[in-house]
Formats: C-alpha cells, sequence, structure tokens
C-alpha cells in the first residue's frame, strides 16, 4: 500500500501509471514490474501587483495588467510558479523601477510564487518632468481607510494634499484590511510606488459590497484508485475510474436523515479478479460496496482503492 503525502503548500492530484485514481492511498500486487506516479501541484497563493505612474505591469501568464485603462492587479497561481513581471512605460513613460522581490530588477523582473503570497509594485516616471515643487493629492472615497505616505507628507485625513520636489520617489499605503483599490495614478490593491514629477491624483476607493453567498450544501467525497486490469463505476454515473476511464472522484449530497449513500462496483477486466477493497470505507472482496456517510464539518471524505490482479 502506497499513500501519498503532501509536502507544505502542495495537495495531492491523482496516480499515474499502474495507480489510477485521485484517492490517496495505492494497492499494488507486485507479481511483475510495478511503476507508479504520484502527481502533486502547489497550492493556490496570491499575487498582487502594483503600478503607479504612466505605465503597466503585465504578466501575461497569470492574466495580470495592472494600469494603462485596464485593472487586473491579482490573481493567484500554483505555489512555486515562477513568472516573469513586464513593467511596461506609457507613450509619455519611462520606467524608474520595481520595490518588494523584484527590487533592482530591470523592467522584466522573473521571480517565483510562493505562499503566503507576493506582493510588488512598479513605478513610472514621466520622459519630460515638470520643475520646481509638484502637488500629490489623494481622495478618499468614503472614510474606511487612512492612507499615509513614505516620504511624510500624506496622513489623509486630514493631510490629503501635499508638495515634494520634482521627481521625488514616494510611496501611499492604506490600511489593506479595508479592501481597498487605487484608483487615478496609481493602480492596485496594495501600497503604491510612484514618481511625483508632475502634479499627481491618486484615490483610495472602496471595495463594491459582497454579493451574499449561497448557505453551503452538506456534502460528502468519494476519491477512488485502481491498480490492475479492472473499471470502478458508482451509481450516480459520475465515477468510471480504470485504466482507460479518469473520472475518480464523485460529490454527493446529504439527504433529510443527514445520511449519503453511494455504491461502487467492480468490473474485473478479462483474466483478471478483484483482489480487495482498501481504505476502510470498502474491504473484502465483493464486486459492490456501499459508502455511506453521516453529514459533518468539514465536508465528509472517503478513499477507497481497488486492486485487481490476474486469475490463477
Amino acid at each position: 500500500m502506497l499513500t501519498a503525502r503532501p509536502s507544505r503548500f502542495y495537495q495531492f492530484v491523482r496516480w499515474e501509471r499502474d495507480c489510477i485514481g485521485t484517492a490517496p492511498i495505492c494497492v499494488v500486487a507486485l507479481d511483475r514490474r510495478t511503476t507508479v506516479r504520484a502527481v502533486f501541484v502547489g497550492e493556490q497563493t496570491p499575487l498582487w501587483v502594483s503600478s503607479g505612474g504612466p505605465g503597466a505591469v503585465v504578466v501575461p501568464a497569470a492574466g495580470i495588467r495592472c494600469g494603462g485603462g485596464v485593472d487586473v492587479c491579482d490573481t493567484t497561481v500554483p505555489h512555486g510558479t515562477t513568472l516573469t513581471l513586464s513593467a511596461i512605460p506609457a507613450a509619455d513613460g519611462r520606467f524608474h523601477g520595481w520595490d518588494g522581490p523584484c527590487a533592482g530588477a530591470s523592467a522584466d523582473c522573473t521571480l517565483r510564487v510562493e505562499s503566503p503570497g507576493v506582493q510588488t509594485a512598479a513605478a513610472f516616471e514621466h520622459t519630460s518632468p515638470q520643475p520646481g515643487p509638484q502637488t500629490l493629492t489623494v481622495i478618499r472615497a468614503g472614510s474606511y481607510s487612512r492612507v499615509t505616505s513614505q516620504p511624510p507628507g500624506i496622513d489623509c485625513p486630514p493631510a490629503c494634499s501635499t508638495s515634494f520636489p520634482s521627481q521625488t520617489f514616494v510611496i501611499l499605503d492604506f490600511d489593506r484590511s479595508s479592501g481597498a483599490f487605487w484608483s487615478g495614478a496609481c493602480k492596485g490593491r496594495i501600497h503604491c510606488s510612484l514618481v511625483v514629477d508632475a502634479p499627481t491624483d491618486v484615490t483610495a476607493l472602496a471595495p463594491p459590497p459582497p454579493a451574499p453567498a449561497p448557505p453551503p450544501l452538506p456534502r460528502a467525497q468519494v476519491d477512488v484508485t485502481v491498480s490492475g486490469l479492472g473499471l470502478i463505476t458508482s451509481s450516480d454515473q459520475r465515477i468510471a475510474c480504470g485504466r482507460r476511464a479518469l473520472e475518480c472522484s464523485s460529490t454527493f449530497f446529504f439527504g433529510p436523515q443527514n445520511l449519503a449513500l453511494l455504491t461502487l462496483r467492480a468490473s474485473p477486466g478479462r483474466h483478471y479478479r478483484l483482489a480487495g477493497w482498501y481504505g476502510g470505507v470498502c474491504k473484502g472482496m465483493k464486486l459492490t460496496c456501499r459508502v455511506l456517510s453521516r453529514r459533518g464539518s468539514p465536508p465528509v471524505k472517503n478513499n477507497v482503492a481497488a486492486l485487481f490482479r490476474v486469475t490463477r
């Protein structure tokens, strides 16, 4: 019996080769050369970017374009994913620099996204900066979040406007737990880095109210793994798991008595027999197995492994 145990920030997905299925257990009979492959993927991990000034941050592989009239500034990707972030100036701008994990990189920054998440910001400046002191104004759409700056000058409210020497690099920040996001010269949901080299307006916007979530449906899940020549099917017709069938998982709902029932059936291939069910939910060598679950929280998960062997 093989057991798949993912490392931190990873999750088990499926078996391949001589085991097929999604249950984290696999039972093999070592009466021939056997090869088993376990597939793990990274958990979904947040990536946040922001852009400040005349330009945009683009991450094509993650669907991000932050700035330049399009404001998709955050997403999730599997833990351990390597991405290239590109800082693209507007027609009247040029790239100034990154902060965060991309600090010191050129306009193209390659980084690995790891839990608990990655945050990085790009700043742009104008190709023709205006001389003398320049005004930075922050507008708060609502009273939910305080906005501050480094170097000091903005502490809004009440100090929502100040002047900096032209070409001053400024970082604006707010309470991220508020869910606010930037508009105007800044884009994104994290701190914003920008170069104040012209009169600059930045708005901190409140997030739209979340839509009410529907109540969760009580459910149970069955994951099946098959070894040897045979097929496992389910009474709800959602599972067909075996050599050439890869539907190995099913979610089913509880009835009025807080019980959920799913019947699994084993169909051995030619010259094969069912050698046994494993995993605790199903046992023995009968061709059918009843998976009975009682309602619980979190959702009930049932793991089943079936072993088919050559008839002797």
